[in-house]
């Protein structure tokens, strides 16, 4: 159950280019664990598969959107309340398939996931980067000097 899950989440995120050394947060181990903790069905993984898709393309549209508006004051706090309207949204999608049984443990998934995320985030100095949000913050960073 957790290789199939794996395989559907890197079919997600093709679009999203990392280190070769770094694993992206949600494919680090605790993620994927609590991932395949939610016993999905066969019906459900598709679902879920959908609504994780969704989550991704959604948090990239956010945050370029947020990156052209050229406003880089105060970044990290946009990029997480950007990042928590996204986790709102993809709560309220696998809300419609999870059964209530289920619920608990993708809370635990979401909360892994959230907490990779920001730690990503808050990583400073590194040579390479694995998150989406040290992108946005190099990309604010550099737009921001060009004017």
């Amino acid at each position: 159950m957790q290789y199939i899950l794996l395989s559907l989440l890197m079919m997600a995120l093709p679009h999203l280019s990392f280190a070769e050394q770094q694993t992206p947060p949600w494919l680090q181990p605790e993620v994927l664990k609590a991932a395949g903790a939610m016993q999905l069905t066969q019906e459900q993984l598709p679902q879920f598969h959908a609504a994780i898709t969704n989550f991704e393309d959604n948090l990239v549209v956010a945050t370029n959107r947020l990156l052209r508006q050229n406003n880089v004051a105060d970044l990290e706090r946009k990029l997480k309340s950007v990042t928590n309207r996204q986790f709102k949204k993809l709560d309220k999608q696998v809300g419609t398939f999870l059964s209530e049984a289920q619920q608990p443990q993708y809370l635990v998934y979401r909360d892994k996931l959230k907490s990779r995320l920001v730690k990503s985030t808050n990583t400073r100095g590194r040579s390479s980067s694995n998150s989406l949000y040290d992108t946005a913050k190099t990309l604010g960073q550099t737009s921001g000097t060009h004017h």
